[in-house]
């Protein structure tokens, strides 16, 4: 019986979309709106930088609190710093980002805060 109740609650767990504190390694580095765009040199307001625990853009970034997987499209909620065009720094907001690659590796659709939506290649090669 104990066996049968191990095996059941295993099973709930590995069908349950995975939950964590990082974002995929496969999502790390740098992505633009296209090749040409990434071999700019400057700063590119398109531009997302991503690493493990931390998403920049021109505007800001964002320390990452929470990462959920189901199949090609992570979600991530992160703590976000507005830097670009604020007055002041003001305090951290809550921010939600969807990385979608179904469309294979070194693409992926950006959306944040479910305004913004940007089709990305990676600029890094990797």
């Amino acid at each position: 019986m104990i066996r049968a109740i191990s095996a059941l609650v295993a099973a709930v767990i590995a069908a349950a979309p995975a939950l964590a504190q990082t974002l995929p390694s496969e999502l790390e580095g740098s992505w633009d709106v296209s090749d040409d765009a990434c071999a700019e040199p400057g700063t590119s307001v398109t531009r997302v930088d991503i690493t493990a625990g931390r998403i920049d853009t021109f505007g800001g970034n964002a320390q990452i609190r929470e990462v959920e997987r189901i199949g090609d499209v992570v979600f991530a909620a992160g703590d976000f710093e507005q830097l670009e065009g604020a007055a002041a720094v003001e305090p951290r907001t809550r921010e939600y980002f969807r990385f979608d690659s179904r469309d294979g590796a070194g693409r992926m659709t950006f959306v944040w805060k479910d305004v913004r939506t940007d089709v990305l290649v990676r600029c890094d090669g990797a």
